[in-house]
């Protein structure tokens, strides 16, 4: 079983196209986000540390499983 205690998963169907330009990244010198993704979750930066973009091609099952979260609490990360 995974060590995973914390995590925040964003889960979207989208083209390679449209989540290059949801993380491209603009620094200014005004109090604005970092880009797109960081807009949406109403920060202005976030930490890029454990941060990555992965395909799915099994299902976001396999991919909840793969991450050490049973099935049984799947459900609570899933927004309807």
């Amino acid at each position: 079983m995974s060590e995973l205690q914390n995590a925040h998963f964003w889960v979207a169907k989208t083209s390679l196209n449209d989540i290059s330009v949801i993380f491209e990244e603009t620094y200014s010198d005004d109090d604005s986000p970092i880009n797109e993704f960081a807009r949406q979750q109403d920060e202005l930066f976030y930490d890029h540390d454990f941060f990555y973009i992965e395909g799915l091609s099994h299902g976001i099952d396999d991919f909840f499983l793969s991450a050490g979260i049973p099935e049984e609490n799947q459900n609570q990360y899933l927004m309807p």
